[in-house]
């Protein structure tokens, strides 16, 4: 997945239609999920982003990606058991990713 792609667009392009994107995160009952308000692009996919490990620096985790459901104005994906922190992604059609806030399920580090 590319990153940074927001440089290829104007600040003044991009911010305002994304700051209002990403609202109510939460991981509960074995799922993550968050509530999208309305972008001005349409929505292209969504993506869990997991790590299972707690005994590392947040920068030296391994951390996995897995397809998540957009159905309406609600994200949604699964977790897998062993999952210890949690985020959502949103990718709109122009290729530009926002997160959502991490969700820390079980943390030693």
């Amino acid at each position: 997945m590319q990153r940074g792609r927001i440089a290829d667009h104007t600040r003044d392009e991009v911010l305002p239609e994304m700051m209002g994107l990403m609202l109510s995160p939460g991981a509960l009952m074995g799922a993550c999920s968050m509530t999208v308000g309305s972008p001005l692009t349409a929505l292209e996919r969504a993506e869990l982003v997991f790590t299972r490990s707690t005994d590392a620096w947040w920068p030296d985790r391994e951390w996995e990606t897995l397809p998540a459901e957009i159905e309406g104005d609600v994200v949604r994906a699964e977790l897998p058991d062993d999952a210890a922190v949690c985020y959502l992604n949103v990718i709109e059609e122009r290729g530009l990713v926002v997160s959502g806030e991490h969700e820390v399920i079980a943390d030693d580090g």
